[in-house]
């Protein structure tokens, strides 16, 4: 199963992650932090997008310039980032240009596969870094953007939890807490966390969801098949500033933080809530998405997601 938590506007598919409220007409009128965007391609190595004609070569450094992501005066950029045509085993690192090269990543791959994930990252003036440690085809698109401080400061890409180091890998159906706020980059007060959760070689396949600690959810934040590498990111909710994992299986996992909001905005989280299962006929009789057509999915009104909202995060899975 493949996954990506995407920032749209409301019109796509599948399990909230969260959303962003559209201004009400008796609040006081302020600059939309949160924009959420057609997916924009600013990247592709294939093709001389955003950057030289040639795979990313293993071991270098590609810059992305700031004006080619988003509008003067965002503050944090939302990119999903795919790697193709790799040569290997391997991963991506993703980071604000002039801040050191960070020890997490934020992409990991497998030869013969397109792998993607969603990332937030904050911008400066001297663009956007990626790296790899295989030769690749990189490609990133723009699906939105935030501007302030208010819904979301993005932070440099810190490990939390590392459990193949610790050697304490999650058990099957064991809730296990994770304290987020006040950790490097990531503020005291935070009550919402932009984290992503990487799954490293199970025995099995299953899942991992992220949830504020004390709320039921019927999700999951990534899937994974018996030894695969595979991450997601997510905006989750935090419970005194900790956040709650569940797996079906055990599993090693690294979750690694790339920034934070205080609640202050528009912005709100929740607990993952299942909108569509194509796989469920009592839910969906229309059985498989079929190839050239177009799915259209009711978002607003449900789940916890109020009428007015204006766009909503999606965790989309491909099974």
């Amino acid at each position: 199963m493949r996954r990506s938590c995407l920032f749209a506007s409301l019109a796509v598919s599948a399990m909230i992650c969260g959303v962003s409220t559209a201004q009400t007409t008796d609040a006081a009128p302020r600059p939309a932090d949160a924009t959420a965007t057609q997916p924009t391609r600013v990247l592709d190595t294939r093709s001389g997008l955003g950057a030289p004609q040639r795979q990313l070569a293993a071991g270098s450094t590609l810059t992305l310039a700031t004006s080619s992501t988003a509008p003067a005066g965002a503050t944090t950029i939302v990119l999903n980032i795919t790697a193709t045509n790799a040569q290997a085993n391997g991963y991506v690192k993703a980071w604000p240009c002039g801040e050191a090269v960070p020890a997490t990543s934020v992409l990991n791959f497998t030869p013969g596969r397109t792998a993607a994930n969603a990332a937030m990252l904050k911008i400066v003036p001297g663009g956007l870094c990626f790296t790899t440690n295989v030769g690749l085809d990189l490609i990133a698109d723009v699906t939105g953007w935030y501007t302030g401080t208010t819904d979301f400061v993005g932070a440099s890409p810190n490990r939390l939890i590392d459990t193949r180091t610790t050697k304490d890998p999650l058990q099957p159906g064991q809730e296990r807490q994770v304290r987020v706020a006040g950790q490097p980059g990531i503020d005291s007060s935070a009550t919402i966390a932009a984290l992503n959760l990487t799954i490293e070689n199970p025995n099995a396949a299953g899942y991992v969801v992220a949830y504020p600690c004390g709320q039921s959810t019927n999700g999951s934040t990534v899937n994974f098949s018996a030894h695969e590498t595979v991450a997601n990111l997510t905006l989750v909710g935090l419970t005194n500033g900790t956040v709650c994992l569940r797996s079906n299986v055990t599993t090693p996992v690294i979750i690694d933080s790339y920034g934070w909001s205080g609640g202050g905005g528009r912005l709100v989280v929740q607990s993952p809530n299942r909108l569509l299962d194509t796989r469920d006929p009592a839910q969906w009789p229309s059985g498989k998405a079929q190839s050239d057509t177009t799915i259209q999915l009711r978002v607003a009104g449900r789940s916890g997601v109020p009428n007015d909202a204006a766009s909503a995060l999606l965790t989309v899975t491909v099974a």
